[in-house]
């Protein structure tokens, strides 16, 4: 399902990612990505397990899975956060270039909100939900706010759990 986003994100990277791994927690996975990582899932969510909260395909500072790597780790240090009841695209700040990746990766929103399914945009809610207190960099809000996700698709609440108090 998210290959269409994966060609989408073709090339939108940084040479500071190749040594870095500043932003590899521990990825969330779509329905139907498939990873050589190992799995657990939590709440309905399938995450990439890993060691003391890093993923198990860093060899070093360096991902052993790169070309595989889910839609998660594609995207950052772009990704959708909650923010006062809405949801936004961001740029989280644990990133070591975030304003180089945010210049390739930001004029891709509109292609990627087109590209995006209702049961995609469901999944992403739902990792949401649970990383919004677990990501460090989300809970204590090392982001900075591109743009409120737009269309009705994903400002609709019709099929989200009630969002947890903060």
């Amino acid at each position: 399902m998210p290959e269409r986003l994966y060609a989408l994100l073709e090339g939108a990277s940084s040479p500071a990612c190749l040594d870095c791994a500043q932003c590899c927690e521990m990825p969330w996975l779509a329905e139907g990505e498939t990873t050589a990582l190992p799995t657990e899932t939590t709440d309905g969510v399938r995450f990439g397990s890993g060691n003391c909260g890093r993923c198990s395909a860093l060899r070093g500072p360096l991902c052993s899975i790169y070309p595989d790597r889910p839609l998660d780790c594609r995207l950052l240090p772009l990704d959708i956060v909650e923010h006062e009841g809405e949801y936004w695209w961001c740029i989280f700040l644990n990133c070591r270039a975030p304003d180089a990746l945010a210049d390739v990766l930001v004029p891709r929103i509109p292609a990627l909100e087109a590209a995006m399914t209702a049961e995609l945009w469901r999944q992403f809610r739902q990792q949401i939900a649970l990383t919004r207190s677990t990501y460090p960099p989300y809970a204590e809000g090392r982001y900075r706010l591109i743009r409120r996700v737009q269309g009705e698709l994903f400002n609709s609440h019709t099929t989200a759990e009630p969002a947890a108090p903060r």
